[in-house]
């Protein structure tokens, strides 16, 4: 009885996740959470009861559903800011083309534009990853193997990402 609950709990999520994954980023998020949670947790804490392994999985799945709803935009910026800057100031560098003050002017200005494109592109992050995770959870539950897997995983994912780019597009039309 247990396993058929966890398969059709792993259709359910992966189903909201291969065609909402963006529009309830709240959701993928607290979903990878936990799923990666139960994971680690399990192998963690081998031993002990299912019960403090699935609470300590919810846990994690609810801090990342915090962290989604109120550090979002927050988190996204200042990762790209800092990529963008760390990017910038790695290739420029070595050809020793700046002082130390311009070096910093030059981290700043690639952290903008770094900060930039992953608020922009974010959209796009969310919309590929989520379709392959949610399409992953769904072929798992239905126990394909193999070549079957990653044949049917491609083109599931890819309806996926056409539906929520769909679904991004009639929410944020191109002017």
């Amino acid at each position: 009885m247990q396993l058929n609950q966890t398969i059709i709990t792993n259709i359910a999520i992966g189903i909201v996740l291969l065609f909402l994954g963006r529009k309830l980023f709240w959701f993928y998020v607290g979903a990878l959470g936990f799923i990666i949670g139960f994971d680690v947790v399990n192998k963690v804490l081998a031993g002990q009861s299912a019960m403090m392994i699935l609470a300590v999985a919810i846990a994690i799945g609810l801090f990342g559903i915090l962290l989604a709803i109120f550090f979002q935009k927050l988190a996204i910026g200042a990762s790209g800011f800092f990529a963008g800057g760390y990017l910038a100031f790695t290739f420029l560098g070595p050809m020793n083309l700046v002082s130390q003050e311009l070096a910093w002017i030059i981290f700043f200005i690639g952290g903008l534009i770094g900060g930039f494109l992953a608020i922009l592109l974010f959209d796009w992050a969310i919309i590929i990853l989520s379709s392959l995770m949610g399409s992953l959870l769904i072929l798992q539950a239905a126990g394909l193997k193999d070549s079957l897997l990653t044949v049917c995983w491609l083109v599931l994912a890819a309806v996926g990402m056409a539906i929520q780019a769909r679904l991004l597009a009639m929410t944020h039309p191109v002017a």
